[in-house]
């Protein structure tokens, strides 16, 4: 079997969110690559206003599956999902999001089949030698690898939800597919019902939307060093965001975290202040036009991604910062 189509399995309550841009953008590249068809699979109940939005994508054919047990489903049930795709379009690559359901349905097609399973990918591509490639953190992200994609087929990758522009649209004609989904295929499933997904208010639209954000880590020492940040942040007509510890200590509220875990952000200019670059943070800036790093640490991660990096303690920046701004404010 010469099979040659991508897969890219949509986070369907997200509509054209950054995930879903990205899947669709690495999936049409891939696919014209291989010479193949990009299929995009949405799957639940409430799912006309995704559909109206990727019709409009860069995409071959939508494939529907309509069941409530794939509101919130289970990674076997999402594998049942797949296959009836695959038993009508062979796969050769298979993505999906690199979170709970992503990882977890991603590691039951490779024992399925017998095949390779990537995760935790930034972008893939196809080298001149015809090889698929992956990009992807390691060692707690102070570095990026690009790692050659080998064994059996369909390859499988989950992806980080990085910024990603609209893949362009197009005429090409998408091609709409209802699968059914029956009691044959619920069998063994699910396990536990998932009723409602709940969490602490995230509101994250403000840091979304900056152009300017003001980003604090652990590094900061205390929660009493956050006032002159955001004092520095309202004169610079800038946002506040933070890394994951500041909200695990309660310093902050969870929508001013950046990451995997928060928002995905693509301002201008990001400052970071005494945070050391884990790839679950960076995650969620590495699209940032210009990323100015402080930080104590010369090995420190976010170097790596940093335009301009100084190695100083962030409590002897933070006064100079200060000073600097009044005088540009009382010079204007």
């Amino acid at each position: 079997m010469n099979a040659s189509n991508v897969l890219a399995v949509m986070e369907t309550r997200g509509g054209l969110n950054p995930l879903n841009r990205l899947l669709v953008s690495q999936g049409r590249i891939l696919a014209g690559s291989f010479g193949g068809e990009l299929i995009a699979l949405v799957y639940g109940t409430d799912l006309d206003g995704v559909i109206e939005e990727l019709q409009k994508q860069c995409i071959d054919v939508l494939a529907v599956v309509r069941h409530p047990s794939l509101v919130y489903p289970e990674a076997g049930q999402m594998v049942k999902a797949i296959q009836k795709v695959h038993s009508d379009f062979p796969l050769r690559t298979v993505l999906l999001g690199h979170d709970h359901l992503g990882i977890e349905t991603g590691c039951l097609l490779s024992a399925l089949w017998s095949s390779s399973f990537t995760g935790n990918c930034l972008a893939a591509g196809i080298s001149p030698e015809g090889d698929l490639f992956c990009i992807r953190p390691m060692f707690s992200g102070t570095v990026n690898a690009k790692l050659k994609i080998v064994g059996q087929r369909p390859y499988i990758l989950t992806f980080q939800p990085t910024i990603e522009k609209s893949p362009p649209q197009d005429s090409r004609g998408c091609r709409l597919l209802a699968y059914d989904f029956d009691n044959s295929d619920l069998e063994g499933y699910p396990s536990a019902n998932t009723v409602e997904i709940l969490g602490a208010e995230t509101d994250s639209s403000e840091i979304s939307k900056a152009r300017i954000v003001l980003a604090v880590g652990r590094g900061i020492g205390t929660a009493e060093n956050l006032p002159s940040i955001f004092d520095i942040a309202e004169s610079l007509g800038a946002s506040v965001a933070c890394s994951r510890p500041l909200v695990d200590l309660g310093w902050l509220p969870s929508k001013h975290l950046v990451g995997i875990s928060g928002a995905t952000i693509s301002p201008k200019v990001y400052v970071a202040l005494g945070i050391s670059g884990a790839a679950q943070h960076l995650a969620g800036m590495m699209s940032s036009e210009l990323v100015i790093a402080v930080n104590r640490d010369p090995q420190a991660p976010i170097f790596n991604y940093a335009h301009y990096g100084l190695v100083a303690d962030v409590h002897e920046v933070l006064p100079v910062l200060r000073d600097e701004i009044e005088n540009m404010i009382q010079t204007q």
